[in-house]
């Protein structure tokens, strides 16, 4: 195969890698928020680009897990995930309707987008 080609088929393959990895992140997200919430009334759901990053400290990432607890619309049985030995997290905001109110969070994940690690109102 000639180059002209390939380049193209390389462009395709990292995208659909990367429409993956954020189909796989709304997944996790949609899960947590449908068994934590208090009241799991949604709609109008909508997420922003998945992101990552490696500047969240774990004692950054234990006081955003104690102000979604004194926050009040999750259950108090959350489980989170350990921050990964690399550091890295991704990241994706979401936004949506509890009960007809509007709310806004973060949601920091694992490498892997499997599990929610913290959540940033």
């Amino acid at each position: 195969m000639k180059l002209r080609h390939i380049i193209p088929f390389l462009f395709a393959a990292l995208l659909l890698t990367g429409c993956g990895e954020e189909h796989k992140a709304k997944k996790t997200v949609k899960a947590f928020l449908q068994e934590n919430l208090k009241t799991a009334a949604l709609s109008e759901i909508s997420f922003s680009k998945l992101d990552s990053t490696y500047y969240i400290s774990d004692s950054l990432i234990l006081q955003l897990r104690q102000q979604t607890d004194e926050a009040g619309c999750f259950k108090k049985s959350l489980r989170y995930a350990d921050k990964d030995a690399t550091g890295k997290l991704n990241f994706i905001e979401v936004r949506y309707k509890n009960e007809g109110k509007p709310q806004t969070h973060t949601f920091y994940l694992t490498p892997e987008n499997e599990q929610v690690v913290a959540i940033k109102r």
